[in-house]
């Protein structure tokens, strides 16, 4: 549980210029800003008071983040599909923002909260939960949450606060899943669900 008062601050992570986020979004979106208070995400208000944006620092965990969770249950022999008409329904989105001053869940911020990985991996949300509601409350202002994808720990995640959607400072929409080549690496769609085990049927 969140401590009931301020006194204790999160260890900050700090951007002075842009970072690089991905998104996978459903189609017929023209923009993937969707702030939650559907109280349905980890890091969401458990009061719905205010928006969450969800997205990873490379397209594998944004990946992951968005299609693991229907496989998380499944026993450990179960095969992981995925059809082209699923990928059909999703594009990837590039977003820069700018200027991020993040409470940071992972790395040496969790013993400054007494936390430990299970804040980014625990499947009951109610405890993450809460210490967004308590973050955003933060006299310190924070813009969100900096934490590490629960399928891919390597790789950063951020829960924007939609009080810092002003901080996105661009948004390109990289076409659909199923033909995602990454604009820099070259990495495909194919390559990101070779590497997690998935595979592709029509």
């Amino acid at each position: 549980q969140p401590p009931a008062h301020f006194d204790l601050s999160a260890k900050l992570a700090e951007s002075k210029g842009a970072r690089t986020f991905y998104r996978f979004n459903p189609v017929g979106h023209s923009s993937c800003l969707y702030f939650s208070k559907k109280k349905a995400y980890r890091f969401d208000d458990p009061n719905k008071q205010f928006g969450v944006l969800y997205a990873a620092a490379q397209p594998d965990a944004a990946f992951s983040e968005t299609y693991g969770h229907d496989i998380a249950e499944l026993p450990n022999d179960s095969h992981k599909i995925i059809s082209e008409h699923e990928l059909e329904q999703r594009h990837v989105f590039m977003l820069r923002i700018t200027a991020l001053r993040l409470a940071m869940f992972c790395g040496a911020g969790l013993p400054v909260l007494r936390l430990d990985g299970n804040i980014c991996t625990m499947p009951n949300y109610d405890i993450p939960q809460q210490w967004a509601r308590w973050v955003h409350q933060h006299p310190d202002q924070y813009d969100g949450i900096l934490y590490h994808s629960r399928h891919l720990p390597s790789i950063d995640c951020i829960a924007l606060f939609e009080r810092a959607k002003a901080k996105v400072v661009g948004e390109e929409n990289l076409g659909s899943a199923l033909a995602f080549k990454h604009p820099r690496t070259g990495k495909t769609i194919f390559d990101i669900l070779e590497a997690q085990g998935w595979a592709v049927v029509i």
